[in-house]
């Protein structure tokens, strides 16, 4: 039973590693380049430390020590700059992942790799926020060192803003280009071949399929290589010229129209005509809005088709936003195009469809396009929200429509359904729109901020990472909110502080680098606490509610669960830590009905200690010091009655210390001074004694008093 308690143990653990490599990483890195607002300033607006979370121990102490009434502040990443270096590492650790999820799932079946394309788009998603709004040149690793740091970063942007508004256009241009290159390649259909460098037939079908693939990724020199290799030396030149002036493309589009005119591109293969109209910027030919045509960008995914358009169909100065364009028309048109037969030349038949592949996600199955999940949001056209097969949108068109302007983009770049097949999953969203909000490009309403932050805290809370849900959650604008959502976390999952190293790392964290008031810690302990029955259980809530500064509460507690067992069980003294502890500093000032409570047991306690202090030290006992704890207990013995008596181990508590205090002041008696077990009387009449202790102590209270009768 041990052994299989500890495979149990271990494989728990092993689970739990797991999960936190999932999550904690990404986290880590928002959380190495956060701040928190200003204590002063309690809005929805942040105003940011110079500093970094390392500037954090002040901060937490602050907290600390504004015991319950303390509040925790906002927290967001610094500045443009860290975002940027966010960007950078985010990309070096979705790279890394993905490589390693990529070598872990080989073999396995592709609907198994989910891992393994969730990583890669990850990878895509952060390169493409890197390119549109970031600076591609600079380089960082995963541990956020390396080349671009906080002053390159800064002095970079600068460089970038200080550039007239065509020039940042053509920079941002040039660094699409290379995201879609690097996308497009990865995505290159496999099924095409590279034909052997011996093959003769220039007009193979094969041959002209690669030199298309090659010119669909922007691989010019390949693509002229391909050609020249199969000896279509008249096409090698014609690809050289690709990104030439626009002149070429305008002669070629000439040389298409008159070939058509004359009826002679009969005779020239359709790859190859495929070929010349992309080269011509002819996205779809032949030209007209009536005649059979076909398009380009037919059986070529979104990204290859969106990098068709940019670097074929419009011209070399015109910006990003134009292409996006284009190619949005392109998949919401609809063009007349032939069909197998009619361009086989056999019959004139047509069919209707779109001159582009809509931007669907990687994970997405046009086979599967019957199955609809619901829209999220506000409603919209199809057109904003959906492909017309009502398929959702890739993420990464929602981030080039929304760096052309469209802000209604972000909403549905946020929805998991953009990135992944799983609709819970909301990591790279959540990550993704702290990065969008730092760098001034971005805002969700208030209500969906607050959802995505409350969506993505509940996941890694499921996922047992609740310290990571409270930073997310401390992402919440309004303080109210806030301050609710991350007492409700803690009150779920805060339990035995400092009882394994898990739950002293996740206290570090919380107390130590995000200045969560460590009262609220002790509270959430208390409230687990208060569900043990046990004595145990009591001591521990006691303790708890001590720690985080609820004198009432602790009082009531050990009022009604710990004084009387403590009593009995003859622990004086740990009874005593608590009262101490809840007289304090004023404390019992704020307690209500201190006085006929907790002042009683402090006041047995104090007389406790001073009898057991008086009988070791005889020799050096004085009378003022008998008379002085007399009179304490006397007037203790007037109030006991007023102790709760409501259970019988409340009254067996009373009758213990009635019967201590009894014996205690014939001790006493004997010591002091003439009359002194006169003085006594009136203590053991008003202390609630049972009727034979009573009987017991008048009967020692006579005999005293007659024998000081006798030595007068």
């Amino acid at each position: 039973a041990a052994g299989e308690l500890a495979s149990a143990l271990h494989a728990a653990e092993t689970r739990q590693k797991a999960v936190a490599e999932q999550f904690v990483p990404a986290l880590q890195v928002l959380l190495e380049h956060s701040t928190l607002e200003d204590s002063t300033n309690s809005g929805s607006k942040s105003t940011h430390h110079k500093g970094r979370m390392d500037d954090m121990d002040t901060d937490a102490d602050t907290a600390s020590s504004s015991g319950a009434g303390g509040s925790v502040r906002r927290i967001l990443i610094g500045s443009p700059d860290a975002a940027i270096k966010v960007v950078k590492q985010m990309i070096a650790g979705s790279q890394a992942k993905a490589q390693q999820q990529h070598q872990h799932e080989q073999g396995r079946k592709p609907q198994k790799q989910d891992a393994s394309q969730d990583a890669a788009t990850a990878v895509a998603v952060w390169k493409l926020v890197d390119a549109l709004w970031g600076i591609p040149d600079l380089a960082v690793s995963v541990s956020g060192d390396g080349v671009a740091t906080a002053a390159s970063i800064g002095r970079h942007r600068a460089q970038i803003r200080a550039q007239r508004p065509h020039v940042q256009d053509m920079y941002r241009r040039r660094m699409l280009s290379q995201w879609l290159s690097g996308v497009t390649s990865a995505s290159s259909d496999p099924s095409v071949a590279t034909t052997p460098p011996d093959s003769k037939n220039a007009d193979s079908e094969a041959v002209l399929a690669e030199v298309f693939n090659l010119l669909a990724t922007n691989n010019i020199q390949r693509a002229c290589a391909c050609a020249v290799q199969n000896n279509d030396h008249r096409l090698a030149l014609l690809i050289a010229q690709a990104s030439g002036p626009q002149k070429t493309r305008q002669l070629l589009r000439e040389q298409l129209r008159e070939w058509r005119a004359q009826g002679a591109d009969k005779f020239i293969s359709a790859n190859r005509l495929k070929i010349y109209a992309l080269l011509a910027g002819c996205l779809v030919w032949p030209e007209g809005p009536e005649e059979p045509g076909q398009s380009v960008c037919e059986g070529l995914d979104w990204r290859r088709a969106l990098s068709v358009h940019l670097w074929f169909g419009c011209a070399a100065g015109q910006p990003v936003t134009a292409a996006l364009e284009m190619y949005r028309d392109s998949f919401l048109s609809k063009v007349p195009a032939l069909t197998a037969a009619g361009v086989a030349g056999l019959q004139k038949q047509t069919t209707v469809k779109p001159a582009a592949c809509p931007p669907h996600p990687p994970y997405w199955d046009p086979s599967s396009s019957s199955k609809r999940s619901s829209g999220r949001g506000p409603a919209l056209s199809v057109s904003e929200a959906r492909a017309a097969d009502g398929a959702p949108l890739d993420i990464c068109y929602h981030l080039l429509r929304l760096y052309s302007g469209n802000s209604l983009s972000l909403l549905h770049a946020l929805l998991p359904e953009s990135a992944t097949p799983h609709t819970m999953d909301l990591r790279l969203s959540w990550h993704l729109y702290q990065v969008l909000v730092a760098l001034g490009h971005a805002r969700l309403s208030s209500a969906r901020e607050e959802q995505l932050n409350v969506g993505f805290a509940a996941q890694l809370e499921q996922a047992g990472l609740w310290e990571w849900a409270v930073f997310v959650l401390m992402h919440i604008a309004e303080a109210g909110t806030r301050e609710a959502a991350v007492r409700a976390v803690l009150q779920r999952r805060s339990v035995s502080l400092g009882k394994s190293a898990r739950q002293a790392h996740a206290q570090a964290l919380l107390t130590e680098r995000l200045a969560v008031p460590e009262a609220w810690l002790h509270e959430a302990a208390a409230t687990h606490a208060a569900l043990l029955h046990s004595q145990a259980g009591a001591e521990e809530l006691a303790e708890e509610l001590l720690a985080a500064g609820k004198w009432n509460e602790a009082h009531s507690v050990v009022l009604q669960r710990l004084a009387a067992e403590l009593v009995l069980g003859r622990a004086v003294e740990r009874l005593g830590h608590f009262v101490t502890e809840l007289a304090r500093d004023g404390r019992s000032d704020l307690i209500e009905d201190w006085e006929n409570g907790g002042k009683i047991y402090v006041d047995f306690y104090s007389a406790m200690q001073m009898l057991d202090h008086m009988l070791n030290n005889q020799d050096s006992m004085s009378m003022a010091d008998v008379q002085q704890l007399c009179q304490l207990m006397q007037d203790l013995s007037g109030r006991v009655h007023l102790l709760p008596n409501t259970s019988p181990n409340h009254r067996l508590c009373q009758a213990e210390m009635s019967s201590k205090l009894a014996n205690a002041l014939l001790v006493l008696s004997e010591a002091n001074e003439q009359g002194g077990p006169l003085k006594v009387l009136d203590a053991l009449r008003s202390l609630p004694l049972a009727g034979n202790y009573r009987l017991q102590h008048l009967s020692r209270l006579t005999e005293a008093y007659l024998l000081e009768l006798e030595s007068q």
